[in-house]
This record gives C-alpha cells, structure tokens and sequence, in this order.
C-alpha cells in the first residue's frame, strides 16, 4: 500500500491565503451586496402596505365639568385629514 501524505496547515498559511485574495473577496461581496439592494429595491413586488386613521377625543379635565367629553372642530378636521391652519 502507498502512503498518504497529509497537509498540515498553519493558521498563518490561512491568513496568507486570506491577504492573498482579500480583493477578490471584497469585489465578490461588493457586487453580489449591490445586485440583492437593486433587486429587491427594483424587481421584487412590494406586498404589504399600511394606512391608519387616527381619531382624537378631547376629554374636559376642569374640575366643575365631571369629565365630560366634547368633540370640538379641530378635532373632526384632525380625523378627516383637513388641515384646518392651511392659508386660502
């Protein structure tokens, strides 16, 4: 039977190898970095979307009013979306 030689490698033979091809290693993660960013950005349909409509009760913490709850003009502009400070 014939032997086998084995290869030892050192940890400094694997950072040699690693220095030898950092460009190559840098420029591959560049590019595949940039072709995911354009793809998803670009190619990939978005799916999701959110809206939300925010109502706003202002509640009369004067001691002489129990608590009432009274709806006032800013408020009902506030939940339609009209700005009520917008210049004519």
């Amino acid at each position: 039977m014939e032997e086998k030689e084995e290869a030892v490698l050192s940890f400094k033979d694997i950072l040699g190898v690693l220095r030898k091809n950092l460009i190559f290693i840098i420029i591959t993660c560049l590019v595949f970095s940039l072709g995911s960013f354009f793809v998803t950005n670009f190619l990939v349909t978005k799916h999701y979307t959110s809206t939300i409509s925010l109502y706003v009760e202002t509640v009369d913490l004067q001691p002489d009013s129990q608590n009432s709850v009274f709806i006032e003009y800013a408020d009902l502009c506030a939940a339609s979306g009209f700005n009520i400070y917008q210049n004519a």
